[in-house]
């Protein structure tokens, strides 16, 4: 019990300062934080993993305040929010309620959202502009300073800012997809890492395991209606409609590819391919676009196809 005592206070401080490193490390180096920040919560759900929720609460909660003095509040909330609370609410449903790892990455994404979209609002009335404009100058001005683009009053200086203007209003239209698309793939990573380290560290019973396994995963056959509806969205001309038709395939192939993947995994594993290999497999599909492309195919064709005959034994 002793042992445990020092412990606990220990862990919470090593989980509290491996979360602040990602999430500072993200801020400062912009190119490199856009894939670490998205690990901003595994060491909220490792403390979580050792602990239960008490752990990971106290994490969430120091680190927030840190962040909330250090640097700022709005920073400090957006932690809290989009991290913290992701960290614990992927670690309820899919470690203590059982739930497989999509439903569980659903439900944590909807709750996230929700707060974010809360959050978005309070801080647009603060900055007294309405939401739209307020998002627009946002990104607006993250992505001048990616692109290093700066207002001037030569020829030369002007046509990099017409190009991001068009940027800034496409990302605008499409933003519900990206944030969506984010949060999902914050869920994937998170659960695939906390499943690794706790099997590469933990044995017995503790031991965890991915529901389903993620080369079995099948993404319902009827939601391919979705992607043919936001098809006919698109070519409707109708702003508003585009937009909705924009989200609603971005969203879709995303998904597709996802299952692409799966079937990728699933014949990597029955051919029993070098781990070496598959991982330059994986790293060269997100590096080639046409790839992405096939990729995504692949999962759009199976609900046809049935490449792993899933269905088939299903139906059996």
């Amino acid at each position: 019990m002793d042992m445990d005592a020092k412990r606990f206070p220990l862990h919470v401080l090593l989980g509290t300062g491996a979360t602040l490193l990602i999430f500072v490390v993200s801020l400062r180096v912009p190119i490199l934080g856009l894939g670490t920040v998205l690990l901003t919560p595994l060491p909220v759900m490792i403390v979580c993993r050792l602990w239960d929720l008490r752990g990971g609460i106290l994490v969430v909660l120091i680190a927030s305040l840190v962040i909330s003095a250090t640097i700022s509040p709005f920073l400090g909330a957006i932690f809290f929010t989009e991290f913290g609370l992701m960290g614990l609410l992927l670690y309820h449903w899919v470690e203590e309620k059982k739930l497989s790892w999509d439903r569980g990455i659903l439900l944590s994404s909807f709750i996230v959202l929700g707060t974010l979209a809360l959050l978005v609002v309070v801080r647009s009335r603060m900055a007294t502009l309405n939401i739209e404009d307020w998002m627009r100058e946002e990104i607006h001005e993250t992505g001048r300073r990616i692109l290093g683009t700066h207002l001037a009053d030569t020829t030369t200086a002007q046509s990099p800012m017409v190009n991001l203007e068009s940027l800034t209003d496409f990302t605008v239209r499409i933003l519900p997809a990206l944030m969506i698309l984010t949060v999902w793939l914050e869920g994937i990573m998170n659960v695939a890492l906390l499943t690794w380290f706790t099997n590469r560290f933990v044995s017995g019973h503790r031991r965890a395991v991915m529901r389903p396994e993620f080369s079995l995963w099948v993404f319902p056959d009827q939601l391919v209606w979705g992607g043919i509806l936001g098809g006919f969205l698109i070519v409707s001309r109708i702003r508003p409609l585009v937009t909705i038709g924009l989200n609603t395939v971005i969203l879709l192939l995303a998904i597709y590819f996802l299952q692409g993947m799966a079937v990728v995994s699933f014949f990597f594993k029955k051919k029993k391919v070098p781990l070496g290999f598959r991982m330059m497999s994986y790293i060269l599909i997100g590096l080639v676009q046409l790839l992405l492309l096939l990729v995504a195919a692949l999962g759009l064709f199976d609900i046809w196809v049935d490449f792993r005959n899933l269905r088939r034994k299903t139906a059996v």
